[in-house]
């Protein structure tokens, strides 16, 4: 009977030491993009159209979830993102701090996703974490995260993203559940921003 050979110190650690790599390079993302982003906590509201969103919004502002659902906002309908703002209104009313803060944590859960993305393709650690660093602090951006009302592009990233890594995994191993949430994830998405679609 052959026994088995032993492995290595450096093969048995290989893997805890490849995680921990990917653990650390995600809160670095995390970490560096809120340091890019933290200065919005002071913003105010834009005089463009968060009045029309938020606190000119009937539905939001009394919390009518059967409005939030049904009617749309300047030609737009996006509910869920609607909903979140209703519910931080009953929070902190007409006060910026809050919506500028969880636009950021979105934002930043948007990065890490794609980081997960990137390292379920397949990518480098390099790669995957270049790639989630440009999207969290590109230029392009910063509009989605500073401005209040663009809440609707974070948070319909964030499930449009987590509906491609549930796909991956159904693609991977066929399993039903996983293209069952990733078909709902991906509503929520649509509910969100209509540039889901």
């Amino acid at each position: 009977m052959k026994s088995k050979k032993p492995k290595s110190k450096k093969e048995s650690n290989f893997k805890p030491e490849i995680n921990n790599l990917w653990l650390k390079g995600g809160i670095l993302i995390a970490g560096l993009i809120f340091a890019f982003y933290f200065q919005t906590f002071q913003f105010d509201f834009v005089n463009w159209d968060d009045q029309v969103n938020l606190y000119e919004n009937e539905n939001v502002v009394n919390f009518d979830v059967k409005g939030i659902f049904t009617d749309h906002v300047i030609g737009n309908y996006n509910p869920l993102s609607n909903f979140t703002m209703a519910v931080e209104y009953l929070l902190v009313k007409e006060s910026p701090g809050l919506y500028h803060f969880n636009n950021v944590l979105l934002h930043i859960i948007c990065s890490l996703l794609v980081y997960l993305l990137m390292k379920r393709l397949g990518l480098s650690f390099f790669v995957s974490f270049l790639a989630a660093i440009l999207f969290g602090i590109h230029p392009m951006r910063v509009e989605s995260v500073a401005w209040v009302t663009e809440r609707k592009d974070v948070l319909f990233g964030v499930f449009y993203l987590l509906s491609l890594l549930l796909y991956i995994s159904y693609y991977r191993t066929k399993k039903a559940a996983y293209f069952i949430l990733s078909v709902l994830v991906f509503i929520l998405s649509l509910l969100s921003k209509i540039q889901a679609v």
